[in-house]
């Protein structure tokens, strides 16, 4: 088994309203990322990578620009956070949300001095954690490397992600 791995970071902010201590409030990291990805063989007859896992380069193209067009200076929220509703609108609240960039409105309630300002929210169906996150990351990386257009989809697979939320703490997933 061959296994390679790309770190990248990105800037958010999240909160945890059910938490007890200071994650109630909303704060922001610098998240670190790992995706590691396995593949059984290199060869290049079964290997259009010139006998690598991946490209670096595509992982760096693919998945990583993905979330960090998704995530990167985004505010991370759970669907049920009250802060949602307020920075997107009433709206069905039902299913993932996904990214949304666009000005606040008045209609959305907040004060005065906020309306036109830009907001960027990633919305999530469960507490935004260390944890959730890497099985967010985990699943959006899994639909990049299935989709047609992705490098080795049939021969490679995403081993883990790992988020770390400070210098000392890290989540990890392996789906």
């Amino acid at each position: 088994m061959f296994k390679i791995a790309k770190s990248f970071r990105f800037d958010a902010a999240h909160r945890l309203p059910l938490h007890k201590g200071k994650c109630k409030a909303l704060h922001g990291h610098t998240y670190e990322v790992v995706l590691e990805f396995a593949a059984e063989d290199v060869d290049q007859k079964m290997a259009p990578t010139c006998g690598m896992v991946l490209d670096y380069g595509d992982i760096k193209t693919g998945p990583i620009a993905m979330i960090m067009k998704y995530m990167d200076h985004a505010t991370i929220l759970q669907e049920s956070d009250p802060l949602t509703e307020v920075l997107l609108g009433p709206r069905p609240r039902a299913g993932h949300c996904g990214p949304n960039e666009y000005p606040l409105r008045e209609e959305h309630g907040v004060a005065p001095a906020l309306v036109g300002l830009p907001v960027k929210v990633y919305v999530l169906m469960d507490p935004p954690t260390a944890e959730n996150l890497a099985k967010e990351i985990h699943g959006l990386v899994r639909a990049w490397l299935r989709d047609d257009n992705s490098p080795r989809g049939g021969y490679v697979h995403l081993a883990k992600v790992k988020v770390k939320e400070t210098a000392d703490t890290h989540a990890e997933y392996a789906g």
